[in-house]
């Protein structure tokens, strides 16, 4: 460890790169355990005290097939969506067209 930078080592097997990704409250942490009175410290006993849960990496592997067949199903939900407004605008306008031809009869207008 320097005084700029720091690496942890789990001393595990690495986890899925997919799988990685900044632990939330993990800055607050830091600041509440930051030490000085001017400048916010973390020591070196403080970062050596961290404790990082990981599941094993099989489960870090299923964590990521599940989200990303949670992605497959919103992007079909989202590619199905984006067709309906499409089709709703094509309606939409030929409505308007056949309204102002007089194809279409518009209740109430004079």
């Amino acid at each position: 460890m320097t005084t700029r930078r720091a690496a942890l080592d789990p001393g595990v097997p690495p986890s899925d790169p997919e799988f990685q990704h900044p632990a939330k409250g993990a800055a607050e942490r830091f600041r509440l355990s930051a030490q000085g009175s001017t400048r916010q410290m973390i020591n070196l006993e403080i970062f050596k005290s961290l404790r990082i849960p990981l599941p094993p990496v099989d489960r870090q592997q299923q964590i990521v097939d599940e989200v990303h067949a949670a992605w497959r199903t919103l992007d079909a939900a989202s590619a199905a969506l984006s067709s309906q407004i499409d089709l709703l605008v094509e309606h939409r306008q030929a409505l308007i067209t056949a309204a102002v031809t007089g194809e279409f009869a518009v209740p109430g207008a004079a």
